[in-house]
């Protein structure tokens, strides 16, 4: 664990290597073997996540790296040439043109017509697009040849280079961008911190139901067994952004509550713990399930221990079945004790007669 810590990063793929060489590259083997076969108490006050980061993108396939938007993307030097080709076209079709009307003109034997076309024919004639080829001297020839041959050895160079960026192009694979990714990430907590939180709940949804179930079980055990760790570690600590990440995946049946409770009771992830279960309670506001029902109680506890008497008052009047209920939640939120009390009594008379009449 000590050559995982390591900042040099040749020396630290070497150790990795290793560990490559014992587990399989898949996802659930890798996640497994974080939760289960590393003893994370060795590497100390070390942000462990960048290990488990560089021990999960192990697993990635190979594949060439393509641009995820191609509203970045710029024209290849070929696409600029065509243009230039065309515009060049365009501007000798327009040479012929005036040539030709040129000619037209010459050929008019009424002198009225030539009178009035004098003036076009002026401004045709000192116009760039029709010039006299016998005006222009041999020098002058002879230059725009230099400057055409100048111009294409440019070009052929420009092309040599666009394809020689593209043949390197296709050579770079995901492996380099990740390895790339994992170096920024052992030198930049923050970075590490951010691409853990992002990466595992993407990892938690290719998984399988069946893969879920038993990585959620070690998940829970992991977290529990390893509550010692982050206490000597200052900010960010690995197990609670570890948990963090844990409660950012969906579904959220994958967990059980308890982890909810715990994650924020012990890991101080009270807000994320909060957040989930509101989210799942809220979805149907008017249809309350069994398994809402569970939320609910779970929730109102993560309240209770917050000392959140306003939350829990407000969501007992939101979700509560009988008025009766709703009536005594306002009477002691207001101070109102005995009031409330004899409200309360009513709502739990009638949940008895309703559970005896119940099939």
């Amino acid at each position: 664990m000590a050559g995982l810590r390591c900042t040099h990063p040749y020396i630290r793929k070497i150790f990795c290597g290793l560990i490559d060489e014992k587990v399989y590259p898949q996802l659930r083997e890798r996640l497994i073997y974080i939760l289960t076969n590393v003893n994370w108490e060795n590497m100390g006050p070390h942000f462990w996540i960048k290990q488990c980061i560089e021990m999960v993108v192990v697993a990635a396939q190979e594949t060439y790296i393509q641009s995820a938007t191609h509203k970045y993307l710029l024209p290849s030097v070929t696409s600029i040439i065509e243009f230039s080709d065309a515009k060049k076209k365009e501007s000798h079709l327009e040479e012929e043109v005036m040539h030709l009307k040129m000619k037209n003109l010459t050929l008019l034997g009424e002198r009225e017509e030539a009178r009035n076309s004098f003036r076009i024919k002026k401004e045709l004639i000192c116009s760039p697009l029709s010039y006299d080829e016998d005006q222009i001297s041999d020098e002058e020839r002879l230059a725009e040849k230099r400057n055409a041959d100048e111009l294409s050895k440019h070009v052929q160079s420009l092309l040599t280079k666009n394809n020689s960026f593209q043949s390197l192009l296709e050579s770079i694979k995901t492996s380099k961008f990740l390895s790339a990714v994992v170096d920024l990430c052992h030198l930049d907590t923050p970075l590490a911190e951010y691409v853990w939180l992002q990466l595992f709940p993407k990892i938690w949804s290719i998984l399988n139901i069946e893969e879920q179930k038993e990585i959620g079980s070690w998940l829970q055990l992991f977290l529990c067994n390893n509550r010692f760790l982050d206490y000597d570690i200052h900010p960010p600590r690995p197990l609670e952004v570890f948990a963090d990440a844990a409660l950012r995946c969906s579904p959220v049946s994958s967990f059980s509550l308890d982890l909810y409770k715990y994650a924020g009771k012990c890991l101080n992830r009270w807000e994320r713990s909060c957040l989930v279960l509101e989210d799942t309670c809220f979805q149907n506001e008017d249809f309350i399930t069994e398994d809402t029902s569970a939320f609910l109680e779970a929730l109102t506890e993560a309240y209770s221990s917050m000392e959140e008497e306003d939350l829990c008052c407000g969501m007992w009047q939101k979700f509560g079945t009988y008025p009766e209920t709703i009536l005594g939640v306002t009477l002691e939120k207001q101070g109102f004790f005995p009031k409330a009390m004899h409200y309360f009594r009513q709502a739990m008379s009638k949940y008895k007669i309703a559970t005896l009449l119940s099939p």
